[in-house]
């Protein structure tokens, strides 16, 4: 994240979505409760406990704002999870610094969004199923599960290899 902001030296209000996502919905609305809001990270209902495992969990108050994330709890309460779709105000690039500053990773997203939430406000956009689907691709069988649903030919694993 760091990289790209100083490469691209962005200065203005930024997006980041993750390069595992794929998605059919418009990020038109998100980008609505960003502007109403502030600082803003995508949800959606992935349908499974154990595929939620795998993501970071935020528990929102009444308003929608994150009060508390975990990125991939073993258990989580719920199936609404975090997918890697962040809108962020120009002022977090000095916060990704500060983060990093403070020695801490720099591998993982949702890690970022849990010490970013206590730093500064961050709201929770949910997703509603009907606005469309989303797939996590970093893995080959949510790869393969995504190809089927988008009509696509099964790809062999060893033929990947």
């Amino acid at each position: 994240l760091r990289f790209g902001l100083e490469h691209a030296n962005v200065q203005e209000d930024f997006v980041v979505v993750n390069g595992d996502n794929l998605f059919t919905f418009s990020l038109g609305p998100i980008f609505e409760t960003f502007r109403r809001r502030g600082n803003t990270i995508g949800l959606y209902d992935v349908g499974s406990t154990e595929v939620a495992s795998h993501m970071g969990h935020a528990t929102c108050d009444a308003n929608g704002r994150v009060v508390a994330f975990v990125e991939k709890p073993p258990q989580p309460p719920t199936t609404l999870a975090s997918i890697g779709i962040y809108v962020y105000r120009r002022e977090v690039r000095d916060l990704v610094n500060r983060y990093l500053a403070e020695g801490r990773s720099g591998d993982r997203t949702g890690d970022f969004v849990a010490w970013l939430h206590q730093q500064t406000p961050v709201f929770g956009h949910p997703i509603p199923a009907d606005a469309g689907v989303w797939f996590d691709i970093g893995s080959f069988d949510q790869y393969q599960e995504a190809n089927r649903a988008f009509g696509g030919e099964p790809i062999d694993a060893e033929t990947m290899a």
